[in-house]
């Protein structure tokens, strides 16, 4: 694969089944970003068994969580831990989620809790904006949500993450085995483009 950027698309899975190893527990270490070989990019059959991760998630309303929440949780319905996703050979993404879950939440300014650390990583891996991974939710990364939000055409861009952003295609970034981040995103659509 060129280092251009590419955006392959891969067709929907409908009533896919999944086994129950497809959404698995992580670690919540933050990613690293070396330089990827190609060995680290996604074959057709990994980004397929992402879909089927993905339409699981869709068809229960839930993903394993990753982590525990954290203790300043927010709100029912906020984001408070994320979820991983994993295609079953040592490639995953994350999510942010609810401590049941949920992947379908929410993020604003003010929360702070491990969900915030992993928008930022997301925001920052594929979407080159450039934030501390600090956990918290501030004018720093509302306005990075802002940017995407605008980029996307999402009306109002008020740099709030929730589900009009996820259904609007935002990108999580994809790690290896080893945690690297590998070059790659992917949003719940099953969409990977090279960063």
């Amino acid at each position: 694969m060129t280092g251009k950027t590419a955006r392959r698309t891969v067709m929907a899975i409908v009533g896919a089944s999944v086994s129950a190893a497809a959404v698995a527990v992580a670690p919540t270490a933050s990613f690293a970003a070396p330089s990827a070989t190609n060995a680290d990019k996604l074959t057709p059959a990994q980004i397929e068994a992402f879909k089927q991760s993905i339409a699981k998630a869709r068809a229960t309303g839930q993903a394993t969580p990753s982590a525990s929440a954290s203790p300043n949780s927010q709100a029912a319905g906020d984001c408070d831990t994320f979820a991983r996703f994993d295609d079953g050979t040592g490639f995953s993404f994350g999510t942010p989620a609810r401590s049941d879950g949920t992947v379908r939440c929410a993020l604003r300014n003010g929360d702070n809790n491990l969900a915030v650390g992993k928008l930022q990583s997301a925001l920052n891996l594929c979407y080159g904006q450039g934030l501390s991974i600090d956990n918290d939710f501030g004018g720093h990364t509302q306005g990075a949500v802002t940017n995407v939000q605008n980029a996307k055409g999402i009306s109002p861009a008020n740099g709030v993450y929730d589900t009009r952003l996820t259904d609007g295609g935002f990108f999580f970034p994809i790690v290896n085995s080893n945690n690297n981040f590998i070059h790659e995103c992917i949003n719940f659509n099953g969409d990977v483009k090279d960063v």
